[in-house]
């Protein structure tokens, strides 16, 4: 039985806990492979290491940035049939149809790396014409992403390449239903000479952990997020408000530096939540 490892800070290591996630073919029963289950000081690592990672990685200029996706995606491109087959026997996706989303994640590479460079800034006009405002887009930091089984690598794909042509670096947990396929795009980007820290650890079990670090600058848990954080006027709290109905995680913008989130009680109205959790609360 295979053991694939996760990713720290541009390693691929075992879980100190020695605690393992069985990974079991569909079709068959089979376990056929399995993870590690990191500990909470070793989620607390991956994202301190995207943190030191940031300032360099985010320093790139897009045109560099985009050389490393490109360079990504070709490796990607050539693996497509071998992680295909992986997603097929841990997920049960036909195998055309995992190739395909392979061959889909390849030109999402290959998109940002070029849409990176297309990331304009605007000169706003003022009421004096000796005044000039500039409004310019940079990234926000470490983005924590969530992906879910039924689609591992395009969810986590749509993620990863947005973030990293965007000049941000990632914390990732796969659904630990099917963490392959994820790690092995992971592989395509080291092998890739992506820096240290800059991708994600993966294979574990730790979401909760992810979520509970407010610290990072924006949260994507995909297509089931339903608040959003967003900035309001200077010195104010950002506004929270839905954003899908029915669904029980949140997705938060960027948050001021110095403001942390937590989870508000859960609520149980099911006109105005679906029964879902309460929107985060932001305070200093």
């Amino acid at each position: 039985m295979d053991t694939l490892l996760m990713l720290i800070n541009g390693e691929w290591v075992d879980s100190e806990s020695r605690r393992y996630i069985d990974v079991i073919d569909p079709a068959t029963e089979e376990t056929f492979a399995r993870v590690p289950s990191a500990t909470p000081a070793e989620v607390d690592q991956a994202l301190q290491a995207a943190q030191r990672a940031f300032p360099n990685w985010g320093g790139l200029s897009p045109e560099q940035r985009g050389v490393f996706l490109w360079r990504a995606s070709t490796i990607l491109d050539g693996r497509k049939e071998k992680i295909g087959r992986l997603m097929t026997r841990e997920q049960g996706k036909p195998l055309k149809e995992a190739v395909s989303e392979i061959e889909k994640a390849v030109e999402m590479l290959r998109y940002y790396a070029e849409e990176g460079k297309r990331a304009y800034g605007t000169i706003v006009a003022n009421t004096d014409p000796s005044d000039q405002s500039f409004i310019v887009k940079q990234p926000v930091g470490v983005v924590a992403a969530l992906s879910a089984w039924n689609y591992p690598v395009e969810l986590i794909g749509w993620k990863a390449a947005a973030a990293l042509a965007a000049g941000c670096t990632m914390v990732a947990k796969p659904s630990s239903q099917a963490p392959l396929s994820p790690l092995e795009y992971w592989r395509c980007l080291v092998d890739a000479c992506i820096p240290a820290g800059v991708g994600p650890d993966g294979g574990d079990d730790r979401g909760h952990d992810v979520c509970r670090q407010w610290s990072h600058n924006a949260l994507n848990a995909g297509s089931s997020a339903n608040w959003v954080a967003r900035p309001s006027r200077p010195g104010e709290l950002p506004q929270i408000e839905p954003t899908q109905e029915g669904c029980t995680h949140w997705r938060l913008a960027p948050v001021p530096p110095g403001w942390k989130c937590r989870p508000q009680a859960r609520r149980t109205d099911p006109a105005r939540m679906g029964g879902g959790s309460g929107a985060p609360v932001i305070e200093p």
